[in-house]
């Protein structure tokens, strides 16, 4: 719910009846009935509820007033001043949570000064994000000396020594360098601050911050994309894999790379440490295996490539075909990064339902799969090989026939916007009419089909129907694939819900109506659309061939047609596919995804859309009688055009109010309002003398605009370097880069960055972040922020 509808949400205390009847009932029977009776007609019971409605407020702002001595409860103004008595230290103004906690946690802070636990106490609470605090004088090169302990510490991934010569057989060494987790030891570098020089000194404390989240989704389908060939995301793109980030978990001083809301590398996934016990090889329960295993009892084994060479040098080719892969989950150490993530990150079943035992550790295992088998050689006991870089997927020679079902992963996001099983906002939700089947179960009580699930919508569309599962749905279209007789008709998924609602066509026009009910008298009409995710394909995909690898596939165009007279329809936390392309199966074979363009035909008095992901949006009716428009309200969302050729927004008559967002690609309207927003193409006004943009950027090539006040309109354009990532399904997608200009990065109303993520103010965040760490850290220690850059591999459009 946008802001200012949350303002304007009256309080459900009871005050107003309480106090009406309180009033009322002191009121003597002569006059209550004479009330009641011409000519009163009730005027006197009239002005006792208005004295009542005054009364409720003096009576919640005395309730207000004794919840102002807790900092738990009060209200913002009084964080100040409650804040003031323990010392803490004023902050940003835009930033309430981070004031709230610095007061709160301010004697905390103060009893843990100049300790690292302290810092990554203030990282999360003030910055709003996970994040390790390093102290660089740590990372210094030196000779041992002989007040060293006859065991030097090693580092628990490359077991180099602490400043000491780098230990450079581990395969994860490249991927720890100038990371929270590096163990290699550096000369100091006393130059300022600037990408990864200047990281290094004696007088300098290295924070580094992880903005990216983390969110499970339970149940996904994999799409195919060929013969024993998948991609863990269901519209076919290559989206990174995460971990679940439980850094929260655990003290700040103790946070392990597992722990953090982290792209699962290939390395880490595969890293595994094992010993080899006595209760182990009793689970096995075979005589020889015992016999053959005993002198490498109790060693610990810190890289799985040697446990499996060194075993299999004592197994006769039988023994390594039936026990390998049953040695090696019974010996994996609990504390080995591959027994951290699988089942907790990521966790698939291969069985007859999806709730029986998930496959084991040593059935798993990562690999690069960029050209997909090519050169692939897996163990026998290997059934799935996953590129944790793209979710890409491949079957190997354990697997079984029985279907694979993708229990949980976790993907990556910068905020909650779009379908990502995540309410910004928790609300309750209102009771459904129809509860969508996710499937048949089997007697465990566990679903049979991985997917897509057939379903059919409730005729006409009416009530609210709800999706209570992440899989993908693939509903059965109506004659002419129009949906009418709308009057109220609400499409929503359950909380932690993702459902992939995938209509296809089946001709070659590829489009979906939803028609309004004819107009009764008193009746309101309205469609809302809350947390789904929905995509129209054909029935029948061909391949698109290429003549160079480095060329996208040709965006193919989708609609979903707004038809008839609609009051309301309102798009919350939704995405409607602004198109792509999937994974693909060779080189020079790509098959778009198409773009969804939401078309307003008929007349919508009132379109909002609201923390969602949406490709364009069109007003194409022509009808010269429609005069009366309509507008269009887009808040805190993101709305892209793929195609060059094609407008982002583009409408006649309706007035489009843009708060909080950003848009990829040019906009044509009749009028505008934009407040903190971003637009990357043309904006063009055809009523220049209403409206206003403030505090948003677009392009000055070709603008026309309405009043501005302090706006950014570069004559360059808005570059695409400016963002680190144009491609929907990318974690980091439309999120500025570090070198976007702070115009732009810091040139909110509120002080931080323009577009969609202005709402969760990091820029503010860190600067307050700043302004408590200078105060915590031991004196002399100068705080560096590195705003951590995960790795992953950015797919094609």
């Amino acid at each position: 719910m946008s802001q200012e509808l949350r303002l304007s949400t009256p309080p459900r205390d009871g005050y107003d009846v309480y106090y009406a009847e309180k009033l009322w009932s002191w009121v003597p029977e002569m006059y209550r009935t004479l009330d009641a009776l011409p000519p009163a007609n009730g005027a006197l019971r009239a002005l006792v509820e208005i004295v009542a409605q005054e009364a409720a407020i003096l009576r919640r702002d005395i309730d207000r007033l004794w919840d102002d001595q807790a900092i738990e409860l009060c209200d913002d103004w009084a964080v100040a001043y409650l804040g003031a008595l323990v010392g803490a230290k004023p902050l940003s103004r835009a930033d309430p949570r981070g004031s709230r906690l610095a007061a709160a946690r301010a004697i905390a802070y103060q009893r843990r000064k100049g300790t690292l636990t302290v810092i990554g106490m203030a990282i999360r609470d003030i910055g709003g994000v996970e994040g390790v605090g390093v102290e660089a004088f740590r990372r210094l090169a030196r000779f041992p000396h002989r007040l060293d302990s006859d065991a030097i510490a090693r580092g628990a991934v490359t077991r180099s020594p602490g400043g000491g010569f780098a230990r450079m057989t581990s395969p994860r060494i490249s991927g720890l360098i100038d990371t929270a987790f590096d163990e290699f030891a550096h000369f100091p570098d006393p130059r300022r601050l600037r990408g990864p020089l200047g990281r290094y000194g004696l007088r300098k404390c290295n924070l580094h911050l992880y903005a990216l989240l983390s969110q499970p989704i339970d149940l996904p389908t994999p799409q195919r994309i060929g013969p024993n060939r998948y991609t863990l995301d269901p519209s076919g793109r290559e989206v990174p894999l995460f971990q679940r980030g439980q850094a929260s978990d655990r003290p700040p001083d103790a946070i392990r790379e597992t722990d953090l809301p982290l792209p699962i590398l290939c390395r880490r996934f595969n890293a595994t440490a094992h010993r080899i016990t006595a209760e182990a090889l009793a689970l096995i329960n075979d005589p020889g295996l015992d016999v053959a295993l005993a002198p490498l009892l109790g060693i610990r084994f810190d890289s799985g490539a040697v446990f499996r060479r060194l075993v299999a040098s004592r197994l006769t080719a039988g023994q390594i075909t039936t026990f390998m892969g049953r040695l090696l989950d019974v010996t994996l150490l609990p504390e080995a990064p591959k027994a951290l993530l699988w089942e907790d990150s990521l966790a698939l079943v291969n069985d007859t339902e999806h709730t029986l035992s998930p496959l084991p550790p040593s059935a798993v295992c990562s690999a690069s799969l960029t050209d997909w088998q090519a050169g692939l050689t897996l163990d026998p006991y290997i059934a799935l090989a996953i590129d944790p870089d793209s979710g890409r997927m491949v079957r190997g020679a354990a697997i079984t026939a029985n279907p694979v079902f993708t229990t949980r992963l976790h993907l990556g996001y910068f905020d909650a916007i779009g379908a990502i099983g995540l309410r910004h906002e928790p609300q309750k939700l209102p009771t459904p009419n129809l509860v969508v089947s996710p499937g048949a179960t089997g007697p465990n009580a566990g679903f049979t089909n991985p997917g897509p699930v057939g379903m059919t919508f409730p005729a006409p569309l009416v009530g609210v129907t709800r999706f209570t599962t992440s899989r993908t749905y693939r509903p059965i279209l109506p004659a002419g694939r129009n949906f009418s007789g709308i009057t109220q008709a609400r499409l929503d998924a359950e909380q932690g819900a993702r459902p992939f609602v995938r209509f296809l066509a089946d001709s070659a026009t590829l489009d979906i109506t939803f028609t309004a009910a004819p107009a009764v008298a008193g009746q309101t009409r309205s469609l809302i659309i809350d947390g789904l995710w929905i995509g129209l394909l054909a029935s029948t995909v061909v391949p698109e061939v290429l003549a160079d690898a480095g060329d996208a596939a040709t965006p193919i165009l989708s609609r979903i047609i707004l038809d008839g007279d609609f009051d309301e329809v309102i798009i919350r936390n939704a995405t409607l596919d602004p198109g792509g392309e999937r994974a693909r199966s060779t080189p020079l074979s790509a098959v778009a995804i198409p773009i969804v363009r939401l078309e307003i035909e008929g007349q919508v008095d009132r379109l909002l859309i609201e923390r969602s992901i949406v490709g364009p949006i069109w007003e194409t009716n022509n009808n010269p009688a429609l005069c009366s428009p309509g507008s269009i309200e887009i808040f805190d969302s993101i709305v892209q055009s793929i195609d060059p050729a094609m407008n982002a927004i583009q409408t006649r008559l309706s007035r489009l109010r843009l708060v909080r967002s950003t848009v990829f690609g040019g906009v044509e309207v009749a009028r505008l309002n934009a407040t903190d927003s971003i637009i990357v193409g043309r904006t063009r006004v055809t009523d220049s003398q209403h409206g206003c943009f403030r505090y948003s950027a677009t392009n000055k090539q070709g603008a026309v605009l309405p009043p501005q006040f302090e706006s950014f309109v570069p004559d360059s354009g808005l570059p695409v370097d400016w963002f680190q990532s144009r491609r929907f399904g990318d974690p980091d997608f439309a999120v500025l880069s570090a070198i976007a200009p702070e115009a732009l990065s810091a040139g909110g109303e509120n002080g931080a960055e323009m577009g969609a993520f202005n709402a969760r103010a990091l820029t503010v965040a860190r600067a307050d972040l700043a302004t408590m760490v200078r105060d915590l850290l031991p004196v002399g220690q100068t705080p560096q922020f590195i705003l951590a850059q995960p790795a992953f591999r950015k797919g094609s459009q």
